[in-house]
């Protein structure tokens, strides 16, 4: 409520938003963003080390651009409970030195610097509640974290591996967010006899499926948000129906070991609402599965390939679908209409370079607010000029056409 009417007074800017509205980042001017450090700072609220400041430092919130002069600083910050670092900077950082001063530290942000090696001086820091940082490796100790609620990993660039034995985060029972950029968790549950139960754990991608067994599905029952990453040849069934409380979905595959089988060895919750398939194969079942779930809003395909390059819906399907996203597919034809997609709010199509034209009943969904496309054949975009001229002809002036408009 408030940072929506900070927005209406144009103090602040939207940058990212969700397919339902909702705003996932924004920014503000440099003029209001200097007036709010400098409150920040009078307040003892937050400091930020652009410059040096004489007098001591108090805060328990630190952020910096760089990593020079950060040595010096933490000497006058002993209190300090959260410590970010929004720039890249050396590796130095974090040396015994600069650990022994942040002895308090809960939440440390350093995903800007890329670690080869995961820098064992950050296990000293006992009270961590939020840990965030670039690194090709985990080491078993992490699971000393006990009171850890989030990590957030990104693989580097210069590291071949993308995956990433876990076994270790089975047992901490305090985690409520995993989240790899890059990289993939796999859980190797082969040798273990007992299993703790994560209660508290509401997300975690990604995920290798050949890490995804039902005793592993046993100790995250109430998981809300998880991403999964197809790793090999998939032959077994996953059902997922037992997470009843899962509301978002990402599955991600390659040509590799992928020709529909992923999606095919998946058992859906009804409870989903959000469902992204990414580089997936797609059979015919697989979407007249995902059609009839129940609560669905979202949809995401994107770099998917439909085995009959035909992607045809029953009539009573997506009943609750507002926002269609179709990127780089290999789709032909696709047919659809009102009867369909009952409640589709907003379509976006992007480099569907074969799609043939978007179904002239699509025009005919009464809820259809926004269609957009980009970087698609001429005629995809004849068809959506020829919907949008149909609609103007019926009076109906509120949908909007957009060309060459890419989605945030």
């Amino acid at each position: 409520m408030y940072l929506k009417a900070l927005v209406d007074r144009n103090l602040i800017f939207v940058g990212r938003q969700e397919p339902k509205g909702n705003m996932k980042s924004c920014s503000i001017h440099d003029i209001i963003r200097d007036f709010c450090v400098k409150k920040a700072y009078e307040e003892n609220f937050l400091f930020v080390k652009q410059r040096y400041i004489p007098g001591d430092v108090h805060s328990r919130r630190v952020c910096a651009h760089s990593t020079r002069d950060i040595d010096r600083l933490l000497n006058q910050i002993p209190l300090a409970r959260s410590f970010l670092v929004t720039g890249a900077g050396s590796q130095e950082i974090l040396s015994s030195r600069v650990i022994s001063a942040l002895k308090l530290l809960r939440v440390l942000d350093i995903l800007e610097i890329e670690f080869p090696l995961f820098p064992k001086e950050i296990l000293q820091l006992i009270n961590l509640r939020y840990l965030a940082l670039s690194t090709s490796e985990l080491p078993s100790s992490i699971s000393g974290f006990w009171n850890l609620q989030v990590l957030i990993v990104q693989g580097i660039t210069s590291s071949s591996s993308r995956d990433v034995v876990m076994p270790e985060l089975l047992e901490m029972t305090q985690l409520r967010h995993i989240k790899f950029k890059g990289i993939y968790v796999w859980y190797d549950d082969k040798y273990r006899e007992h299993f703790v139960v994560q209660d508290q754990l509401q997300s975690l991608s990604t995920i290798a499926i050949s890490g995804i067994t039902d005793r592993v599905l046993e100790t995250i029952p109430n998981l809300r948000k998880l991403g999964i990453v197809c790793d090999e040849e998939v032959v077994h069934v996953r059902d997922l129906s037992r997470l009843q409380k899962l509301h978002t979905l990402k599955c991600t595959s390659s040509d590799i070991y992928d020709s529909g089988n992923l999606l095919s060895s998946l058992v859906f919750p009804s409870s989903i609402k959000k469902l992204t398939l990414k580089s997936c194969g797609i059979l015919d079942p697989d979407m007249h599965r995902i059609g009839s779930l129940p609560n669905l809003e979202i949809l995401k395909l994107q770099g998917c390939n439909f085995i009959s390059r035909e992607w045809e819906a029953d009539e009573g399907e997506f009943c609750q679908l507002q926002f269609l996203l179709m990127e780089k597919l290999n789709l032909e034809y696709w047919a659809a209409d009102d009867t369909y997609f009952p409640r589709l709010e907003h379509l976006v199509i992007r480099y569907c370079s074969d799609l043939q034209e978007i179904p002239p009943g699509i025009g005919e969904i009464p809820t259809l607010k926004v269609i957009e496309v980009q970087e698609c054949s001429p005629s995809v975009v004849a068809s959506a000029r020829m919907i949008q001229e149909e609609q103007q002809s019926y009076g109906n002036d509120a949908l909007q056409v957009r060309f060459g408009t890419s989605l945030q």
